[in-house]
């Protein structure tokens, strides 16, 4: 099974965290290609805590899921046994946060 991996540096604004794939995926657009349906993602915030959501209006006072920085454990999203998801459906933000991804490949 195919393996996603890289990190993110994080802002108090959301942006995608398809984001991640570099090159024309940055500025939060879309590009089929790179993002591809994920199994699971394991995610790790070092720095400060990452706040994940569904809509660019996330942040550190809005958001679906906190990832603590203080834990150092990984946030897991899945495993999905049907679809998957992809990067570019989750928006992050977290001022002064890596967000440490990786994915396994639906």
């Amino acid at each position: 099974m195919p393996v996603i991996s890289g990190q993110l540096v994080l802002a108090a604004g959301a942006q995608r965290l398809s984001n991640l794939y570099g090159g024309a995926s940055v500025g939060d657009a879309i590009v089929p290609a790179l993002d591809v349906p994920l199994r699971q993602v394991l995610l790790v915030a070092e720095g400060a805590d990452a706040f994940l959501g569904a809509t660019s209006a996330t942040t550190s006072s809005a958001y679906g899921v906190k990832v603590d920085s203080a834990e150092n454990v990984p946030t897991p999203l899945g495993p999905f046994d049907n679809g998957g998801i992809k990067l570019s459906d989750v928006w992050v933000a977290g001022a002064g946060a890596t967000l440490h991804v990786l994915g396994i490949v639906f």
